[in-house]
């Protein structure tokens, strides 16, 4: 992201000085974000685009029926919500991004196909921890962003290195009296297996930040 924000910058300066106008076609997308705008990539194109003599045009992925989103909602009654992820054989690696809305507290619990459990992970202001599985092979990062620097929102993500293949459960608690919703993301198609997605995907955030 930092290296395609100085591109953009080089790209403005060099038309400034030559006294031409200026239009950038961004054509790539991803899923690591919050979807929302407010990351600094999306805010500095937002600037660019201020600037008489410049336009940006963004070209937005769409994850479609990939099973990539999902949107959950921790009802107030229960300590908890349940996700359910498919992991495909040969999956050698993918990273899961959930972002929740602030100002509510998020954590997470893992249950791998076994059932080998990870235990809840509670919130911190910046964390990272790292399980290895006793009965898989599997080895998980998990970082903890208690407010991103740009949105505000809370960020957890988990980093999966030779996930076992089957149903994993990321159970996602939630403390705090406003909505408790949250989202969470896969990689892109292309980045990960086909056999690998949400089991209860939502329809509604395909659209890729």
């Amino acid at each position: 992201e930092a290296d395609i924000m100085l591109a953009v910058r080089y790209l403005d300066q060099l038309a400034q000085r030559e006294g031409k106008p200026l239009v950038i076609c961004m054509a790539l997308g991803s899923n690591t974000g919050g979807h929302t705008g407010e990351n600094a990539l999306s805010l500095y194109l937002n600037y660019v685009c201020r600037k008489v003599g410049r336009a940006v045009a963004v070209a937005a992925g769409n994850e479609g029926n990939k099973g990539h989103p999902y949107f959950g909602i921790v009802p107030r009654d229960q300590d908890y919500t349940e996700v359910e992820l498919r992991v495909g054989a040969g999956e050698k690696g993918f990273q899961v991004n959930l972002w929740g809305n602030a100002p509510d507290l998020f954590s997470v619990e893992v249950i791998a196909p076994s059932g080998e459990k990870i235990p809840r992970f509670v919130a911190r202001k910046l964390d990272r921890q790292r399980y290895d599985f006793v009965f898989e092979s599997t080895i998980l990062d998990i970082q903890y962003e208690l407010s991103e620097i740009v949105s505000g929102d809370q960020r957890l993500l988990l980093a999966f290195q030779n996930p076992t293949p089957g149903i994993w459960m990321i159970r996602v608690y939630a403390e705090g009296n406003l909505e408790n919703t949250f989202h969470m993301w896969l990689p892109v198609t292309g980045f990960i297996s086909d056999e690998t997605y949400f089991l209860q995907p939502d329809p509604d955030t395909t659209v890729t930040e």
